[in-house]
């Protein structure tokens, strides 16, 4: 439940940076927000939703706050693409309906055409 609460702050968080000219701003409270996410899911052994949501995570900080470009539209759809995944995931755990890791493949399909591949498991990246 943190952590969906956690994805879903992110998503207005990312809605807000749009909607205001892509103000930085509206992402400063994402790296304690993601960092409280990441250690929820390794409490839980999901490490492939914690390996996406560390993607997102290096995404945010590196493109969108400290890079002084605009990003795309359609890269901030990809992005939303690989949150909204990971959300769905956490859900049908939640609600004890399992949809399998499939929704997990697009999440990381989404962070792999961003140019955030996830770390191969076992390594720290």
């Amino acid at each position: 439940g943190e952590c969906r609460a956690g994805l879903s702050l992110a998503k207005r968080s990312i809605s807000s940076f749009m909607d205001n000219n892509w103000d930085a701003m509206h992402l400063s409270n994402l790296p304690g927000t993601f960092a409280s996410i990441a250690g929820g899911l390794m409490f839980l052994e999901l490490q492939r939703a914690r390996g996406v949501t560390e993607s997102c995570h290096k995404y945010i900080v590196h493109q969108l706050i400290e890079a002084p470009t605009t990003p795309t539209k359609e890269h901030m759809e990809t992005l939303a693409d690989a949150l909204t995944g990971v959300d769905y995931y956490l859900e049908s755990m939640e609600e004890q309906k399992p949809i399998g890791e499939g929704v997990l493949d697009v999440s990381e399909q989404a962070m792999a055409e961003l140019g955030y591949p996830l770390a191969e498991r076992g390594t720290h990246g």
